[in-house]
């Protein structure tokens, strides 16, 4: 069985002055409180894919972290059932548009 579960974690820096990671937090189906949902921090998305811990960076606040794991859970459970759609968190660059795939 694949592991198909996306963790948010939080760069977080301790009164030492070191950079540390914060527990996993949830990510809930409910709506976000608008307290949380406009946390700023420094969110990463951190899941396994083919055996190996993989983390990505995401940009903006607590709300758009949790957008982001949730498109990627849904893409690794697609991957699992055999299903080739493209990453969602790959660069705009990296990803052909319509209009470009029509060109060619």
């Amino acid at each position: 069985m694949a592991n198909t579960t996306v963790g948010i974690r939080e760069r977080i820096k301790n009164p030492d002055g070191h950079w540390g990671w914060s527990c996993n937090l949830r990510t809930t189906e409910d709506k976000l409180k608008p307290s949380e949902a406009e946390r700023k921090g420094k969110f990463y998305l951190v899941w396994t894919e083919g055996g190996k811990k993989r983390e990505q960076r995401v940009k903006g606040n607590f709300e758009s972290a949790v957008k982001a794991a949730r498109a990627k859970e849904r893409h690794l459970e697609d991957a699992a059932d055999g299903f080739d759609r493209p990453d969602p968190l790959k660069r705009k660059a990296d990803r052909v548009t319509i209009a470009d795939a029509n060109r060619r």
